[in-house]
């Protein structure tokens, strides 16, 4: 019924403030944690750059091969990916500058921050 459905979501959003209250951020901690993964969260900021270059086929495979290399060989994720010629030739030296940058690829995650704030898309991102 609609009243168990927002008596339901009542009780989610509680326990979320409850959450949030708590939540403590700690950037050196996450830096570790990016670190002891080899950087392999990068790999979808790397296809999205990657795709309009090289076709998404292409940057599939790129990344997928970076991304077997990585393992096999614990050598950070980004490294292995700039190593390959095919994808040196596709982004240069600054496409692949930022990608491992966590600030560098938010998605669209500022695009919906404003919006929720009610100050609009950012300029250039409108949908």
């Amino acid at each position: 019924t609609i009243s168990a459905a927002v008596q339901t979501t009542g009780s989610a959003v509680a326990a979320l403030v409850t959450v949030i209250d708590t939540l403590s951020v700690d950037p050196m901690r996450m830096r570790a944690n990016v670190d002891a993964m080899s950087g392999v969260m990068y790999a979808e900021g790397a296809m999205m750059v990657l795709a309009p270059a090289v076709g998404r086929a292409a940057a599939e495979r790129l990344v997928a091969a970076a991304l077997e290399q990585t393992r096999s060989s614990g050598q950070a994720f980004i490294r292995t990916l700039a190593a390959d010629a095919e994808v040196q030739a596709a982004l240069g030296p600054a496409g692949l500058a930022h990608l491992d940058r966590p600030e560098a690829y938010l998605g669209m995650a500022e695009h919906f921050r404003r919006c929720l704030l009610g100050d609009g898309p950012p300029p250039g991102q409108e949908i």
